[in-house]
C-alpha cells in the first residue's frame, strides 16, 4: 500500500474505530452502573429484611416483658437488663429505634412504615 492509500485508509477507518472505542467505553460505563444498582438494591433488600426481623424480635421481647412484669419496659435497654434479649439490635439502616413505653410500640426512624403493629408481606 502506498502512502496515499494508507492516508486514505486511516481517513476512512479512523472515525469508525473512534466511534467503536467510544461505544465500548459507554457500554462498560452502563454495565458498571447496572452492576452498582444491583448491589445497592440487594443491600437495601437485605437491610429491609434485617429491619423486619429485628422489629419482630423486639416486639416479641416487649410482649414477653409485658406478660412477665405487667408493664412495658421504660427503655429498650431494660429488655437486655432483664435478660429477655442478649442485646438490643442496631437499626439496619443506621437509624434509631423509636419506642413508646406507654404503648409498647416501636418503629424505625429510617423506615417508620415498618412498625410492630404492621403486617408485612
Amino acid at each position: 500500500m502506498n502512502r496515499r492509500g494508507f492516508v486514505f485508509f486511516l481517513t476512512a477507518m479512523l472515525p469508525g474505530l473512534l466511534l467503536s472505542s467510544t461505544a465500548c467505553r459507554k457500554a462498560k460505563e452502563n454495565a458498571d452502573k447496572i452492576g452498582q444498582d444491583v448491589v445497592i438494591r440487594t443491600q437495601d433488600r437485605a437491610n429491609q429484611l434485617k429491619l423486619r426481623k429485628d422489629l419482630r424480635t423486639l416486639n416479641g421481647a416487649l410482649e414477653i416483658f409485658h406478660g412477665t412484669y405487667g408493664r412495658y419496659p421504660v427503655t429498650l435497654n431494660e429488655l437486655a437488663e432483664k435478660g429477655i434479649l442478649a442485646r438490643i439490635p442496631q437499626e439496619a439502616f443506621g437509624g434509631e429505634w423509636n419506642y413508646d413505653s406507654g404503648s409498647g410500640m416501636i418503629t424505625s426512624s429510617s423506615h417508620p412504615e415498618y412498625g410492630t403493629s404492621m403486617e408485612w408481606d
